[in-house]
This record gives C-alpha cells, sequence and structure tokens, in this order.
C-alpha cells in the first residue's frame, strides 16, 4: 500500500482546521447556553466561581421574595389600623353627638319646667320636680363638662337625679361644682354656663 505524505504546510493547514472545527463548537455552545465557561474543562476557576455567584444570586432572590412579602403583609396590616382608626373616630363622634343630644335633651326638659301648673314664674319652675314634671328617671345622670382653652384640663361635674329633686336641687347642685353656674330666670328658663362662656 502507497504512503501518504503530507508536507508540513499541509499538516499545518489540517490542524488549523481542526482547532477551527473545535473553536466554532465552542462559540455555538456558548451562544445556545449564553455562558462563557460552561464545564471545569473550560476554565475551572472561572466555572467554579460562576457557580458560587449563581447559588448567591438565587439565595439573594429567594430573599428578597421574602421581603416583599413581608412587605405585603406590613401594607395588609397598615390598611387595617387605618379602617380600624376610622371606625374609632366615627364611634367617638357618634358617642360626642350622643352627649350633645343627652345634655341638648335635658336642658331642653328642664327649661320645659317653667311651664309646670301654668306657673312661668321663677319659683314655678324651680318648685317642679325633675321626675314627675321634668320627665327624667330617678338614677339618671346628668354630665356637665367643661375644658380650660389655656391648660387643656377637663372639669367635669355629675348630677344624679333622685326621686324628689326639684330644679332648684339641680341648680344648687350645678352651683356647687365650683366651675359652672346655673340660674332660673324670672319668666321660669333655666340657664346653664361654665367659666368664661
Amino acid at each position: 500500500m502507497a504512503e501518504i505524505t503530507l508536507s508540513k504546510a499541509v499538516r499545518s493547514t489540517l490542524l488549523n482546521l481542526q482547532n477551527t472545527a473545535t473553536l466554532m463548537g465552542k462559540t455555538q455552545e456558548r451562544l445556545a447556553t449564553g455562558l462563557k465557561v460552561n464545564s471545569a474543562l473550560d476554565n475551572p476557576t472561572n466555572f467554579f466561581t460562576a457557580a458560587s455567584l449563581n447559588s448567591r444570586a438565587s439565595d439573594l432572590g429567594n430573599l428578597l421574595d421574602t421581603v416583599m412579602n413581608a412587605v405585603q403583609t406590613i401594607e395588609a396590616a397598615d390598611n387595617g389600623i387605618s379602617a380600624i382608626t376610622k371606625l374609632v373616630e366615627t364611634a367617638q363622634s357618634t358617642a360626642r353627638q350622643a352627649l350633645q343630644d343627652r345634655t341638648n335633651s335635658s336642658i331642653t326638659s328642664e327649661t320645659a319646667a317653667s311651664g309646670v301648673n301654668g306657673e312661668t314664674t321663677k319659683a314655678g319652675a324651680e318648685a317642679a320636680t325633675l321626675v314627675g314634671d321634668i320627665g327624667l328617671t330617678a338614677g339618671d345622670t346628668i354630665v356637665i363638662e367643661a375644658v380650660d382653652s389655656v391648660t387643656n384640663i377637663t372639669q367635669s361635674y355629675t348630677y344624679t337625679v333622685g326621686a324628689s329633686d326639684t330644679v332648684a336641687d339641680l341648680v344648687n347642685g350645678i352651683n356647687s361644682s365650683g366651675f359652672a353656674s346655673a340660674e332660673v330666670s324670672e319668666d321660669g328658663v333655666l340657664s346653664i354656663s361654665t367659666e368664661g362662656s
């Protein structure tokens, strides 16, 4: 059999073609995977560094997910607290309105005493009973409050209606509070005021 001999130049060209084919294969693999180093054979240092960084990136991604969940939980809690705060404010407003209505109702009823038994005099109004003539119930409470606009201190006086109490008893009780005063006018109208009002 005849021997095939290749010149040095032909051998060099064949080796270059093999190297080119190998490089083309690596380039195709890099294009397909998007990675410069695909195995430890390519470059051990870069491969293991990249693997470590990929692992760390995955851990950071998981941590970011946890943080986002925590933020959503806090936002939900904040929305809940805001709703509860609005509910409490509404309840406070309703309570204040009810207190004002009760105070106004009591004062209106007390003022109505000016017409008891057809008398519209001071004496007739003061003699009217809170339970029988005015329409309150024994044990009802009448609360008077005043807030000092300078010190912001609230003063309060509570009068508990007795079964035989009269408007005069109520007036005397309010006048003994130290910060509020009450009087029945000559035409039988009850008025209540606080210091500074």
